[in-house]
């Protein structure tokens, strides 16, 4: 057996970065739970695009989301839709112990309206997701809060904003101040995860797919 890490971050988010300014351009864009079977196509497409064909990782297949997806993250699945009412993200977190750990995330980051759709996307899910946990994002809008996440999503944010933006709507994404406290982020990687090397002459299967 041979351990292959799965790279984490603890990332601290103060919860007054949470509320969504009333002036932004993209109010119009709506955060809802997800609706099963309705939401299931668009959700196995877009999860294919973001993950399957990035990352190692299950492939899932419609009866996948339909039967399992479902049932296991219940009402914490949220999605958010564009001003054409389409999905173009969603999320699911847990509390555990003291902290949030993201369960599920996607984005369509082929969304030409808005250049650093990563963050912007992480930003109005985790405001509903963690409102509906009992955060009080106005109240306690001082407050930090951590949550645990694949690193490869911090790389996509930094990626989109290095990148930049040349639309209105992405230059006003660009001046909100950064999502995350990056100066205090903890890496926490999982090397629990374990394949078996049936033959060391022959390419493994994450070779393979590599």
């Amino acid at each position: 057996y041979e351990s292959v890490p799965s790279k984490w971050s603890l990332v601290p988010i103060e919860l007054g970065k949470l509320i969504i300014n009333a002036t932004d351009e993209t109010n119009q864009w709506m955060t809802r739970q997800a609706i099963f079977p309705q939401d299931v196509d668009i959700l196995h497409a877009l999860h294919t695009e973001y993950s399957e064909k990035r990352l190692i990782t299950i492939m899932r297949s419609k009866e996948y989301w339909t039967s399992y997806v479902s049932a296991e993250l219940g009402d914490s699945l949220w999605v958010l839709e564009d001003d054409a009412s389409s999905i173009v993200a969603w999320l699911s977190i847990r509390k555990r112990g003291g902290r949030y750990q993201l369960r599920e995330f996607g984005v369509d980051r082929n969304k030409p309206s808005v250049s650093n759709i990563t963050e912007f996307a992480m930003k109005r899910l985790l405001s509903v997701a963690l409102q509906q946990i009992g955060e009080d994002l106005h109240a306690d809008s001082g407050k930090k809060v951590s949550l645990l996440l694949p690193t490869f999503i911090l790389n996509d944010m930094h990626q989109e904003k290095m990148i930049g933006a040349t639309n209105e709507v992405g230059s006003n994404l660009g001046r909100v101040n950064a999502l995350f406290d990056i100066d205090n982020v903890v890496e926490e990687n999982d090397d629990g995860w374990m394949y078996v090397v049936f033959n060391t002459s022959e390419p493994n299967v994450l070779d393979l797919i590599m």
